[in-house]
């Protein structure tokens, strides 16, 4: 994790002393998905994107981390902190596919060779996404 800003400041104030420590402890996968949501909305506000971000959440709990709202095409995203993704990592984005037919997902996270695991869902390191916003 090399940004900061929000995530940064989160950990200066929890006190972690080093990157290391930080990507090392329990919270690690929780400030990484704060960075990269973040990051998601530094694009869309300093280049003047467009796209709405929402948190997807149904009754049953199921939850994805990032939908984007393009307004003519949608895109999920879950955000996990690895280099070796899963396909089960993309499960809660296929549940939504049937509520949001032709919706793809992604899932970032720290691999860097993108995997496609079927013609909808693919797994990308979260710069080169953040690359193609």
């Amino acid at each position: 994790m090399q940004r900061s800003g929000h995530t940064g400041l989160l950990a200066h104030l929890l006190k972690y002393p080093t990157p290391a420590l930080l990507s090392a402890g329990p919270m690690a996968g929780s400030f990484f998905e704060n960075m990269v949501v973040t990051e998601i909305l530094k694009k869309k506000l300093n280049h003047q994107r467009t796209y709405d971000m929402y948190f997807l959440r149904d009754s049953r709990g199921t939850e994805v981390d990032v939908l984007l709202d393009f307004g003519h095409r949608m895109l999920m995203a879950e955000i996990k902190l690895n280099k070796t993704p899963r396909p089960d990592h993309a499960k809660n984005m296929e549940t939504f596919q049937s509520e949001l037919p032709g919706t793809p997902g992604v899932v970032l996270n720290l691999a860097e060779q993108e995997v496609a695991w079927s013609k909808s869902i693919r797994a990308v390191h979260w710069d080169a996404f953040l690359r193609t916003l």
